[in-house]
């Protein structure tokens, strides 16, 4: 016998004035109570929430399913979920089953979530690697303090993030970011200038920097780059990231390379630093 089922989207909207927000997972009004699915979306929560951590994303599941229970209307229960602290129902929905089997429920369940839920594009299809990204990423690896990619929450631990997300604008990310006593982000440029076509990833780059500075208050905003080309095409690539970057980083210059890496990993290392707010 078909049956059919409401359903709302679950998001995680810290501010509901910037309009961001991060679809967790679906929550299903059964009679009596509500089935909420979540997938794996920690990282993604952080990108707009860098408080989320596991035990918070349960907390609030938990809340959504004990008020869930009580005995009203499926629009009803919606309409008082629809906001809780951080988290938001999406508009009811619905979907039908064929029969009571179990498995035709898990199937459209999995089918919302796929589609609701699923990483989308712009996140999952993240740029290539550069060589020189690279090389410096390994640097800060090997010295133990390069965070996990997507390890949004360990800009608090003092950690390197690669790959950071700017608060309230996480469509930017800052190749690396580090945050102890001074918020420092960095972006990494080849300028390959050979064939007299415009920069494209130095303004990209610029950019990413003029936008920390003015979110998070970057107070250190450096390009690391290596360049190649006609002498007079670098120098006027580098007069423009001299308008947007306190610092530059030749990484073909030994002392310029080994500044800004002591300068970061002792920053990284150094527990005695207050956090910068």
């Amino acid at each position: 016998m078909a049956r059919s089922f409401d359903f709302a989207v679950l998001r995680l909207a810290p501010d509901a004035l910037r309009g961001e927000a991060v679809n967790l997972g679906i929550v299903v009004f059964l009679d009596g109570g509500v089935d909420v699915r979540t997938g794996e979306v920690l990282s993604r929560a952080r990108a707009v929430y860098p408080d989320a951590t596991a035990d918070a994303l349960r907390e609030g599941v938990n809340l959504i399913k004990r008020l869930g229970a009580v005995t009203l209307s499926a629009a009803e229960r919606h309409r008082s979920l629809s906001r809780l602290g951080v988290f938001s129902l999406g508009e009811l929905g619905h979907f039908t089953v064929e029969n009571d089997g179990p498995e035709n429920y898990e199937a459209q369940i999995a089918r919302l979530m796929d589609l609701f839920a699923a990483t989308p594009k712009r996140v999952a299809q993240r740029k290539a690697l550069s060589r020189l990204e690279t090389q410096i990423r390994k640097v800060f690896r090997d010295e133990r303090v390069l965070a996990p990619v997507g390890d949004v929450g360990a800009i608090k631990d003092h950690k390197i993030v690669p790959d950071w997300p700017i608060p309230n604008r996480p469509s930017l990310r800052a190749d690396l970011a580090l945050r102890n006593r001074i918020m420092r982000v960095c972006e990494i440029v080849e300028l390959k200038l050979d064939d007299g076509k415009p920069p494209a990833a130095l303004f990209e780059g610029v950019v990413t920097l003029d936008v920390a500075h003015q979110e998070v208050d970057a107070e250190q905003t450096v390009l690391a780059y290596r360049a190649s080309g006609p002498t007079a095409r670098i120098d006027e690539a580098l007069s423009i990231a001299r308008l947007h970057a306190t610092d530059l980083v030749n990484w073909d210059s030994q002392s310029e390379r080994e500044s800004f890496l002591h300068e970061w990993i002792s920053a990284a290392h150094d527990r005695h630093f207050p956090i910068s707010h």
